[in-house]
């Protein structure tokens, strides 16, 4: 049975200057583990793709897969993001 709405993953976007967003929208450091809390807890199975910037360092991608571990998440994807238009 589906509610007819296609899932979409959460994403977490980090860029080499070490901006976040989550799910699209701009995020700090500190409001990132309550705002994957929040999907967490409204789906305890979601999955999280992290998508980094080619630039990105290691730890500052394993801060994120702790954050979100944290917060619940068991299902990961690891993405490195295509250049941008600049």
């Amino acid at each position: 049975m589906s509610d007819g709405t296609a899932e979409k993953p959460n994403t977490v976007q980090l860029f080499k200057d070490g901006q976040l967003r989550f799910n699209e929208q701009p995020v700090t450091d500190q409001e990132l583990p309550a705002r994957i809390k929040e999907v967490v807890t409204a789906d305890p199975e979601i999955s999280l793709v992290i998508s980094a910037d080619k630039e990105a360092t290691h730890g500052q991608v394993v801060h994120v897969m702790d954050v979100a571990k944290v917060a619940g998440v068991t299902k990961f994807a690891i993405n490195i993001m295509q250049a941008g238009g600049e």
